[in-house]
């Protein structure tokens, strides 16, 4: 299951690499940022180091709330540039 969502995050960023805009480039790039770091996340756990994967997985959820800041309002993007 975690394997099918890495995928479909990758498909994700994927597309929006092909959309040449602003928008789309800073998403992307925060995209592959929450990406490598659920990795982390992930990888963490799985080497019994639970607790530093909790303090990286704070990080997961500050690139998805930017996420949604985008999203409600797309000027806020030049904010990020």
């Amino acid at each position: 299951m975690l394997q099918d969502a890495f995928a479909l995050m990758d498909e994700c960023i994927a597309h929006l690499i092909t959309r040449d805009t602003t928008f789309t480039r800073v998403c992307a790039i925060t995209m592959i940022k929450a990406r490598n770091l659920e990795l982390g996340c992930y990888s963490l756990a799985l080497d019994g180091l639970a607790q530093e994967g909790g303090a990286l997985f704070r990080l997961v959820v500050e690139t998805l709330e930017l996420l949604t800041y985008f999203w409600k309002d797309p000027a806020r993007v030049e904010e990020a540039i």
